[in-house]
């Protein structure tokens, strides 16, 4: 048994380079959060780090943050709450999502509290829990996705003042429509949130965090009553909202080689369908990712990729894990070279943003949809 145990724990360990790599900034990242905490003094800082951080790696963008000391992470679901605390993250965290009656008032994580946005969950929570647990109560301003509506505060108070357990540490909404120039909508839940504020403030004096704004519209927060503010996006160097100017640097790159470099000729097709033809003879790249590794299928014959600082076009389809580069204008570009997927510089033509204006999507897409099996390497 020992020299099978031994073998085991002696036998070298495979080394393996991936083929497709993300590489987080942490400089970034730390540079945002603190964009964000200097434009808004008062205002404290919440990361939000659901849906893999963006796709930029839950772990990975949790411990580059964790030593600002942020008043707490938010993330969506107990799961990822509880590989936050597998990577020994210290800061609180704030588990925003739905969570089930029995996983709020069964056993949980050190310095976890979990959002209740409607009377049943709170009702059921506080019958079950025997033991203290933090929670931050969710009030519908007017999306009608989630929340308790505010003629409903009266009830949830009573539930509360009949259970010592539940201990409200905050109080948050969310805004719906604040990069719209139309402000109409937004300022009409800003006004329920501050009435209803301003009433949970005075029958719950130990609340510690009122949250409404999240990146989109973080610069109304003058007229909003609130301490904190959950940045997302912005976080990660997107500014979703051109109404507000905030100094951001985007924090990911995704990055690939050329697995193969070939000529074609004139009138050869390349990729599924054939929807390319070369008009000319050509030198093409082959990248060793497609749409399973975050290359959006989009992008066939209109994204561009940048090879040694050159823009290179998307020809032909996007397959599932093959792109296809222009490289004639890169007569000496050789197999293993480096490609950039997806760049951080935001002038260029594969930024986050601009992929996503390619795509007639929303760059928290193009982020999400970066797969979590990928490496994560934080530089």
């Amino acid at each position: 048994m020992f020299k099978k145990i031994w073998n085991i724990i002696s036998r070298p360990r495979i080394r393996y380079d991936p083929l497709v790599k993300v590489y987080i900034f942490r400089s970034a990242l730390r540079d945002n959060y603190n964009a964000f905490a200097t434009a808004f003094a008062g205002v404290k800082i919440a990361p939000v780090l659901k849906s893999n951080a963006y796709g930029h790696g839950l772990a990975e963008v949790a411990r580059a943050l964790d030593e600002l000391r942020p008043p707490f992470f938010v993330v969506d679901s107990f799961f990822e709450a509880l590989i936050l605390r597998r990577a020994s993250v210290k800061s609180p965290i704030l588990v925003i999502g739905y969570s089930r009656p029995e996983v709020i008032s069964g056993k949980t994580l050190r310095g976890v509290a979990f959002a209740i946005s409607d009377i049943q969950t709170l009702r059921d929570v506080a019958r079950a829990l025997r033991r203290p647990q933090a929670i931050h109560l969710k009030i519908d301003t007017g999306m009608n996705r989630q929340g308790i509506k505010p003629s409903e505060i009266a009830e949830a108070l009573a539930i509360l003042k009949g259970n010592g357990n539940l201990i409200v540490e905050g109080v948050c909404s969310h805004l719906g429509d604040a990069e719209n120039a139309d402000q109409s909508f937004t300022e009409a839940q800003i006004e329920v949130w501050n009435k209803s504020a301003e009433k949970l403030e005075k029958a719950l004096p130990h609340a510690r965090y009122f949250h409404l704004a999240a990146t989109k519209g973080f610069g109304g927060t003058p007229k909003i009553k609130a301490n904190a503010a959950r940045i997302g996006i912005g976080i990660y160097g997107i500014n979703p909202n051109p109404r507000y100017r905030v100094s951001l640097r985007p924090a990911l790159e995704l990055r690939s080689i050329l697995s193969a470099v070939k000529r074609v000729g004139k009138g050869e097709k390349i990729g599924y369908n054939a929807t390319f033809e070369a008009s000319r003879e050509m030198l093409i790249g082959s990248v060793p990712a497609g749409y399973n590794e975050g290359v959006d299928r989009r992008l066939s014959n209109s994204g561009s990729v940048l090879v040694r600082g050159v823009v290179c076009p998307i020809i032909g389809r996007v397959s599932m894990n093959i792109t296809t580069i222009d490289v004639t204008d890169l007569p000496e570009a050789r197999q293993g070279e480096e490609v950039v997927l997806l760049s951080a510089d935001p002038d260029s033509p594969n930024s986050v943003e601009k992929t996503a204006a390619i795509c007639h999507t929303i760059p928290y897409e193009i982020l999400i949809h970066i797969p979590g099996y990928l490496r994560r390497e934080v530089v």
